[in-house]
């Protein structure tokens, strides 16, 4: 995948999609609130059954005051939420099942109030990662050249193909954003709240953008609180809510006279955005009722909005074959363009599919192995801390390895390393993890890549650098403390410590998956104080059944054990005793009373080993239950 290709200036209009109408009808969305008294399960119902229409060609504003259902309808209308809502939602006449909302999606695309990117990856690199992604190899390198260069020229980002996302502006990003999701072009676009954060300049461009963007076919809706006079002019159409029922439905300029005709004058001069939010709120009376009560009315709606309410449709059905063929993308389906006219809504959905799993995993580790190289001086701060932290802690235990006079102080050295491996292992990959999170969250659900090819292009990544600097560590910490220098020992001793981190990374990815960040990051050290309890020095036949159950449980027992007879088991030779009598110089009289003299440390390691696979099948089983429960 080449991020620096050449992108040759070319004369090729980005091309107008095929028409696709959104209707919805009596849409009813419910959340269960739980109490601690009864009924401890109380509804509440947060759209009321509301209806209408998004069409083509047209740039629809859904407006309201805080809490009236915006984002709410957005969501529901995108498939972003789809428990506990009733109703229908319609494309084209066609009605939107829950079965169907897989092929809804390749005609539509979301994006959401935060720009979440890749802030290390240039525009160029983040825009041919979405078009390797998003487009697969069916198409050409200089058709999908091509297709960049018109998207960043029309969208005005073209000045900037080598500027890291994390310098743009807040328009340039929310372009950006946009950008990504019209490399294939969707009839549908969605957007919450695309001017939040911007300035009044970069506003205007943002919605002029998408006014253009509109006038050219597609069918865009977007939330917005509070927008400018200006601003507010450029949407052809509004949508507003209050306390989750409509209040208005119809064409920008007719807002005012309609309000007009139910005695709710609009002050000279004043924003009729403004004045629809203070209609809203009730600083006009209480009205909102009764124009809840008109909006359902047939007569009372605006002429152009008539049809919204109406049970027939005359609308034409929407052929992706025919954008297909519009946007003349070099396919292997190119030429069995328009031969697929089923019926019912799935047959209506073009065969241009993502990547296939071994591409997307290809585009995504590529990118990852980018991003680990411009983040060098993250890796090398964490190579250098693996470093200092592990000769500061060897120091402290220098030469305790071979001396019979200090084997307590060698132990409390054994259980200090895996502790510092753990952390290191943990810690950092469940921040990271929960970063992840909000970028993974709306490209998967705008369809660039399946979740396995993400997620295993995310740990081989991982898991080597994690290796090389335990490896690192270790191997100063078995030197600095003169632990026995023979292959076998010292190959154990890092394969139990790698296996140590890896289990611990494993964990660290769980918990980065299943909690907000805050409390994944609580959850680290509580979950690695609970192993080393169950695995220090005691004998499990003076251990309580419980904690004797949680101690077989422990990797760290696991590891602990291991070590520590690999270090003092194998036949070891006796240890150096620089005092008269030294009680533990027979290694053997060392593990009777630790009660370690019957370890298997190949069991062991298999046992640790599986419980690192256990861990990130539990990841990826709690990532796929939230990418997939809306």
């Amino acid at each position: 995948m080449d991020f620096n290709a050449s992108l040759t200036p070319v004369n090729c209009p980005f091309l107008k999609k095929q028409k696709a109408d959104l209707t919805f009808k009596n849409l009813i969305y419910e959340v269960k609130k739980i109490k601690w008294r009864k009924p401890f399960f109380e509804t509440k119902e947060i759209l009321h059954g509301v209806n209408g229409e998004i069409r083509s060609g047209e740039l629809t504003a859904i407006m309201g005051p805080s809490g009236a259902g915006k984002s709410t309808l957005l969501n529901i209308l995108a498939g972003y939420k789809m428990r506990g809502v009733k109703g229908s939602v319609y494309v084209n006449n066609q009605e939107r099942s829950k079965t169907d909302l897989r092929s809804f999606k390749r005609i539509s695309a979301y994006i959401l109030q935060d720009d979440n990117l890749r802030d290390n990856l240039t525009v160029l690199e983040a825009m041919t990662m979405a078009c390797e992604l998003k487009l697969g190899r069916n198409v050409s390198t200089k058709q999908k050249q091509i297709q960049i260069r018109e998207l960043l020229d029309m969208l005005g980002l073209n000045h900037c193909l080598q500027t890291p996302t994390g310098m743009l502006s807040g328009g340039q990003r929310k372009r950006l954003s946009i950008a990504f999701e019209l490399i294939t072009n969707p009839p549908i676009l969605f957007l919450d709240e695309p001017t939040t954060g911007l300035d009044s300049s970069s506003c205007s461009q943002c919605i002029s953008l998408l006014k253009m963007l509109a006038e050219q076919g597609r069918t865009i809706a977007c939330t917005i609180h509070q927008p400018s006079a200006l601003i507010f002019e450029m949407f052809a159409k509004v949508y507003a809510l209050a306390k989750g029922c409509c209040i208005y439905d119809g064409p920008t300029k007719d807002l005012v006279p309609y309000m007009s005709e139910r005695g709710l004058k609009c002050p000279v001069y004043h924003n009729p955005a403004d004045f629809l939010l203070e209609v809203a709120v009730g600083e006009y009376g209480p009205v909102v009722e009764d124009l809840i009560i008109k909006s359902d009315d047939t007569e009372e709606l605006p002429t152009d909005n008539r049809a919204v309410t109406s049970s027939k449709f005359h609308i034409k059905n929407f052929n992706v074959s025919d954008i297909k063929h519009c946007i003349k993308l070099q396919t292997k389906e190119e030429n069995q363009c328009g031969q697929n006219k089923k019926k019912g809504f799935k047959s209506q959905i073009s065969k241009i599919w993502p990547a296939n799993f071994i591409y997307q995993f290809y585009c995504l580790y590529s990118t990852n192995i980018i991003l680990f190289q411009k983040a060098y001086k993250y890796r090398i701060t964490q190579f250098l801390a693996h470093f200092l932290s592990a000769t500061l802690l060897g120091l402290v235990f220098i030469n305790t390895g071979n001396d019979a006079s200090m084997v307590r102080s060698n132990l409390t050295f054994i259980f200090g390393v895996l502790i510092f491996v753990m952390f290191t292992g943990k810690m950092t990959v469940t921040t990271a993890m929960s970063n992840e999170l909000r970028v993974l969250n709306i490209e998967h659900f705008n369809r660039w890549y399946s979740l396995l090819p993400y997620y295993l292009s995310l740990i081989i990544i991982e898991i080597p650098v994690q290796m090389v600097n335990t490896v690192l560590g270790v191997t100063v910490l078995y030197y600095l403390s003169n632990q026995p220098f023979d292959v076998f020992r010292f190959t154990y001793f890092q394969i139990f410590c790698a296996a140590t981190a890896l289990v611990a990374q494993a964990i660290g990815f769980f918990l980065g998956a299943w909690a907000p960040i805050k409390v994944a990051i609580f959850m680290g050290p509580i979950t690695a104080a609970a192993c080393s309890a169950f695995g220090f020095t005691l004998k499990l036949e003076d251990r309580a059944i419980v904690i004797q159950f949680m101690s077989w449980l422990s990797y760290f027992r696991s590891s602990f054990y291991s070590i520590v007879t690999l270090l003092y088991g194998y036949d070891r030779e006796a240890l150096e005793c620089p005092e008269l009598y030294c009680h533990f110089r027979s290694p053997t009289k060392i593990l009777d009373e630790l009660g370690m003299k019957n370890i298997n440390i190949y069991s062991n390691l298999i046992y640790m080993l599986g419980i690192m696979i256990v861990m990130h099948l539990l990841t990826f089983f709690v990532l796929y239950i939230k990418l997939n429960k809306r």
